[in-house]
């Protein structure tokens, strides 16, 4: 799910990508997972930088919204929004 924070980095859409890694974040306490070895370079560079991009409390904030959906819809929130921004590419 950090991947989908990334892509919304990537976009600059860091507000949204800060709310993707929290609903990632809730995710990963739920379920008890942590990130795989492939997913280094989403956790080393591009964490960081929705961090660095969004002031602390614009990240607190966002991170809190996507921290209080529950697991299952965190991951259909994420599902969403990566599904319609595939849906807008066509």
């Amino acid at each position: 799910m950090e991947a989908a924070a990334a892509w919304a980095a990537m976009q600059g859409r860091f507000e949204l990508a800060a709310e993707l890694w929290g609903s990632a974040l809730r995710v990963r306490d739920e379920t008890h997972d942590r990130p795989r070895p492939w997913e280094h370079r989403v956790q080393t560079i591009w964490l960081p930088a929705i961090s660095a991009a969004l002031s602390p409390e614009e990240l607190a904030a966002a991170q809190t919204r996507g921290r209080e959906r529950e697991a299952i819809a965190a991951l259909d929130f994420d599902e969403s929004v990566v599904r319609s921004a595939s849906e807008a590419r066509r």
